[in-house]
């Protein structure tokens, strides 16, 4: 789930990758007014990434959901995902594209 877009009708996405950003954690690879990138972006990386998905309003969040494989081998496995905010109407041109925190996941059941 996202919140906290700089519009009001943003699409959001959800990018997952297998390794974090160089220098993560604390920083990540600087993306001027958008924040900083900080999950892997090296090939093959991000392997996917999700939406868009539509954030409606103040206190509704952007939901998308990921469907993983009942496989065993994926146990432990770590998993970098962060979300994007992307303005397409326009309506904060100096803020075009808004990056979340990121998340490290450790797959488990």
């Amino acid at each position: 789930m996202l919140e906290q877009p700089q519009a009001l009708t943003p699409a959001a996405y959800v990018a997952f990758a297998t390794t974090p950003a160089p220098g993560w954690p604390p920083c990540g690879l600087t993306l001027g007014s958008a924040g900083e990138v900080l999950i892997g972006v090296a090939a093959p990386n991000p392997f996917a990434v999700l939406g868009p998905a539509a954030w409606i309003s103040p206190g509704v969040l952007a939901w998308t959901f990921v469907p993983l494989p009942a496989d065993l081998s994926l146990l432990g496995a770590k998993l970098y995902a962060q979300g994007l905010f992307a303005d397409l109407s326009g309506a904060v041109p100096a803020e075009p594209l808004r990056l979340t925190n990121a998340l490290e996941l450790t797959l488990g059941i």
